[in-house]
């Protein structure tokens, strides 16, 4: 395998390598560093089914169900359909806005693979160096950090979006809100990250407007171009990203005239 950077900062290009045949265990191994090191791993026109790319990712660990059963596919529901076809009222909307897979969940996701059946034009993926942005960050800011707690809620990032329900009682019990620190190290390459995106709700011990507008300059920060790749699809392509280094979010685009329909698996994380 080659791996080609795309940015000083982040990402890279892989080539030499058919994601339709197994994985040994060297090549699982190599990706899984090269993964600690670049956090965003391109592979193109690979044209894989629903089967290949289930099977490339249990390479990487045990695969999450979603509970949105309308949207995961029949056959293999590791799957998840995210396909933007002129709906406004699809789930998928709050992609929009930067996020990290799962840290609403007391264990949060390690890997989310994407694959491209159908790209639109401008339907491009962006994903931020959490890393890179929190070692630029002033020194006094940093000390500020340390220590803080913030509370991830799906319930909150559903209600960033107008045009989605918000969420039932039952479904607020089932996947209740969490606490995660602010500053963590990534287990794999011991850089400190912030972490943050829209399921975050609040700062534990903060009053909620100072915490939200703390939040809200952390981001920016951390999404400032300098820290961004952007990925403009072709149909076949597969990206794989780490969730602990990394934010992304879906860039705006007409939905209203370009058919969009990727296919999502997601490698389940672990309490370490």
């Amino acid at each position: 395998m080659q791996f080609t950077k795309l940015s000083e900062q982040l990402g890279a290009e892989v080539t030499g390598i058919d994601l339709h045949k197994a994985l040994s265990p060297e090549q699982a191994r190599e990706l899984r560093a090269a993964l600690d090191t670049y956090q965003v791993l391109v592979f193109r026109d690979q044209n894989l089914d629903d089967r290949a790319q289930v099977e490339f990712s249990r390479a990487f660990g045990p695969l999450e169900i979603f509970p949105h059963a309308a949207i995961n596919r029949e056959d293999y529901p590791e799957v998840m359909e995210v396909a933007d076809v002129a709906d406004t009222s699809k789930y998928v909307s709050t992609a929009l806005l930067w996020h990290s897979d799962g840290s609403f969940k007391s264990v949060p996701a390690y890997i989310t693979m994407l694959r491209a059946e159908i790209a639109a034009p401008d339907g491009d993926t962006c994903f931020c160096d959490i890393a890179a942005g929190y070692d630029a960050l002033p020194d006094v800011k940093k000390k500020q950090l340390d220590g803080l707690e913030v509370i991830h809620d799906l319930a909150h990032s559903r209600s960033l979006m107008p045009n989605i329900a918000p969420m039932s009682e039952e479904d607020k019990k089932r996947v209740p809100p969490v606490k995660h620190p602010l500053l963590r190290v990534h287990s794999g390459n011991g850089r400190k990250t912030l972490y943050l995106g829209n399921h975050a709700r609040e700062i534990v011990g903060m009053d909620m407007a100072h915490g939200q507008a703390l939040l809200r300059e952390l981001t920016d920060w951390t999404t400032q171009e300098r820290f961004v790749i952007r990925h403009q699809w072709r149909n076949g392509d597969l990206v794989m990203w780490d969730n602990r280094g990394t934010m992304h979010r879906a860039a705006p685009y007409d939905y209203t005239r370009h058919r969009r329909v990727l296919r999502r698996t997601e490698v389940s994380g672990t309490a370490a």
